[in-house]
């Protein structure tokens, strides 16, 4: 996951609340873009904020699957019998 943050030209960083101030690169920025299914032209259309934007949405979207998956495997392990799956 990138690092969030935003190098203004006067070479200050400033940073999302809650988010550590860390140098990124834009090597780094297209990785994290790819990854989440943008084209590189996408990723040159757009702000480095609104890829992190992107970036922090699949996150987000990805944990909760992983939470969803994790609940739900650890239910049917407690269950004596499993339902009929639905046709």
């Amino acid at each position: 996951m990138c690092c969030h943050s935003v190098v203004n030209p006067s070479r200050e960083t400033r940073t999302a609340p809650g988010v550590s101030a860390k140098e990124w690169s834009w090597d780094e920025l297209l990785a994290e873009a790819l990854g989440c299914g943008l084209t590189v032209q996408d990723f040159w259309e757009l702000t480095p904020r609104e890829t992190v934007e992107v970036v922090r949405i699949r996150n987000e979207r990805q944990r909760e699957r992983d939470l969803w998956r994790a609940w739900h495997a650890a239910a049917l392990q407690r269950m004596k019998r499993l339902p009929p799956c639905g046709a």
